[in-house]
């Protein structure tokens, strides 16, 4: 694997997560106010915001709400970013780009969302929310993972030319 195929799928992963959110931000206008009353009540916030506010208190660094956000959302695109590096190696393992995208955007949903955000307590434990916030979560997710299949091919394709 060649760094410039991994910088590209870091690239196409920052504008996932950008899209992931316009996504995700919509079908959660469209949840029941019960559902979105039943979220508010069970999270302790935005996780990657909770995730950067928590590094940032173990590192001895107390930051304010503004700064905690905008640390949120290096932390947010970083994952989007980094995650993204699973798409080439799918690929590489045969994959092909529908599967490999989709794969990339649930596992990043799966291991992070439902698994590693519930254990450092980033969120609540996915049993807490209403049906229709998992929806949304792998919903967003698979667009997510099938955006960085289409701009990391489309990249691909360019560097080829």
């Amino acid at each position: 694997m060649r760094a410039q195929d991994l910088g590209v799928s870091m690239l196409a992963g920052l504008a996932a997560t950008w899209v992931m959110g316009q996504v995700t931000t919509a079908l959660g206008d469209l949840q029941s106010p019960a559902d979105k009353a039943r979220e508010k009540a069970v999270s302790p916030g935005v996780a990657y915001e909770v995730a950067a506010g928590r590094t940032a208190e173990v590192a001895g660094i107390r930051l304010s709400d503004e700064a905690r956000m905008r640390a949120g959302t290096v932390v947010h695109y970083g994952l989007g970013a980094g995650w993204a590096v699973a798409y080439p190696q799918l690929r590489a393992a045969g994959l092909g780009p529908l599967l490999a995208g989709v794969g990339t955007g649930l596992s990043l949903k799966l291991i992070i969302d439902e698994g590693a955000n519930t254990a450092l307590g980033f969120s609540a434990p996915p049993q807490a929310y209403p049906a229709s916030t998992h929806l949304r979560g792998f919903a967003g997710h698979a667009v997510y993972g099938a955006l960085v299949a289409v701009f990391t091919e489309v990249g691909w394709w360019v560097l080829r030319r």
